[in-house]
């Protein structure tokens, strides 16, 4: 092929691949650091009334629809990129799949809802004449909230939160009764929070990348 007829990629200071940088990369980085922090935490954000993730999402979903549209033309020219995206989303499907079955496992175990009415029980001696929130709610509506904190491992809860309080004094009873229940679950998280870990070092390098060869900021400049 003659110098005239080859395909030129795009030019110094592209247009084009400031939309891949700034609508398409720079927001899954920024996204990917958030999903670190939820799954360093052993915090999945499933929820059981859609029985999936809230805040941790398949790549694509993090992004508005012109980073969509941007993501797919620089995935185009980056097809080990998108091979890893692929296998992300992958990965979130699997640990999405597990926390459902941990959590049909504690919802289906009567040492769990036990260790809730325990739990329950501890928290009404400890709130005395000020009766609190969910003190006295029926067990059937605190073993599916238990459940679903438990799925999550949550520690601690913003004071927002309806059971915060109750959360606060009832997880270590409730955690007693907790045996292999989270094992495959623990585990598909972590595959996918080292997988997370190594799609940002790879977008990381993507922008430096792009940003050398293009001559480009990693973040666009203000107009003034």
């Amino acid at each position: 092929m003659s110098p005239r007829t080859r395909r030129r990629g795009p030019a110094r200071q592209s247009l084009r691949v400031q939309g891949w940088l700034y609508t398409a990369i720079n927001p899954l980085i920024t996204a990917l650091d958030r999903e670190q922090q939820f799954l360093s935490s052993g915090n999945l954000t499933w929820r059981r009334f859609n029985r999936s993730t809230e805040f941790i999402q398949e790549p694509e979903g993090y992004l508005d629809a012109n980073g969509e549209t941007n993501l797919e033309d620089c995935l185009d020219d980056h097809p080990k990129i998108r091979e890893a995206l692929e296998h992300h989303a992958q990965l979130l499907r699997e640990a999405i799949v597990a926390a459902g079955v941990a959590y049909d496992l504690l919802m289906e175990s009567p040492p769990f809802a036990e260790a809730v009415r325990a739990g329950q029980q501890k928290y009404r001696l400890q709130q005395g004449e000020r009766v609190g929130r969910l003190a006295s709610d029926p067990l059937d509506e605190l073993v599916p909230m238990a459940a679903e904190r438990t799925v999550n491992e949550i520690v601690e809860l913003s004071s927002a939160y309806v059971d915060w309080e109750f959360w606060t004094v009832a997880r270590p009873v409730v955690l007693g009764a907790i045996h292999d229940e989270l094992r495959p679950l623990q585990a598909a998280r972590e595959r996918l929070r080292a997988d997370s870990s190594l799609i940002l070092g790879r977008l990381r390098d993507l922008r430096k990348q792009l940003c050398n060869e293009y001559d480009l900021p990693p973040a666009p400049l203000p107009r003034f």
